[in-house]
């Protein structure tokens, strides 16, 4: 029979260990630098085109991190400026980090790419490998613009002339202002 002294003992073992006695349980990261970089890469093209086709820096920053999370990539730091898009990575203390850099292009805004763009983040993060999500962002980079530029000068003149209406100015100053 065991003594009541080795049955508190025991318990006191099993809910008390010793730190430095138990398993490491770190998940050790298995990312080549090649797939990485290209991760990185997917990540900040579409951040670079969701920035030329109207969308906020909160959500192009987002977007960037959610695509490099979704593809195994984490973390990675995301800097915008108005006309460039920077995304740092360090894999381990070991390895020295890598950054790639990107300007952008002036703004046009295009809201039938941003959805589209929208849903490729969104299919990503639903499990779309590298290679088809590469594919698919290329198709959508080369698609046309949906209008004319004489229908988008068009529009920007007749909001200016509502802005003009808006805010009161004569007929002269709203001809102006459209031409």
């Amino acid at each position: 029979m065991t003594s009541p002294r080795d049955w508190r003992s025991r318990l006191a073992s099993a809910i008390r260990t010793d730190p430095a006695s138990r398993p490491m349980t770190e998940a050790m990261l298995t990312i080549d630098e090649i797939y990485a970089r290209k991760v990185i890469d997917l990540s900040m093209r579409i951040g670079e085109a969701l920035i030329a086709v109207g969308a906020s820096a909160n959500e192009v920053a987002l977007s960037t991190t959610r695509v490099a999370g979704a593809l195994g990539v984490r973390p990675v730091h995301v800097d915008i400026t108005y006309n460039s898009i920077g995304v740092s990575y360090h894999r381990d203390e070991t390895e020295l980090p890598f950054t790639l850099l990107r300007v952008v292009r002036a703004p046009v805004p295009d809201h039938s790419k941003l959805q589209q763009l929208q849903a490729l983040v969104a299919d990503i993060q639903s499990g779309l490998d590298l290679d088809e999500a590469r594919t698919r962002f290329h198709v959508i980079r080369r698609m046309p613009f949906r209008y004319r530029p004489a229908i988008i000068v068009m529009a920007q003149g007749m909001l200016v002339v509502g802005i003009c209406l808006l805010f009161g100015a004569s007929w002269i100053v709203t001809i102006v202002a459209f031409m």
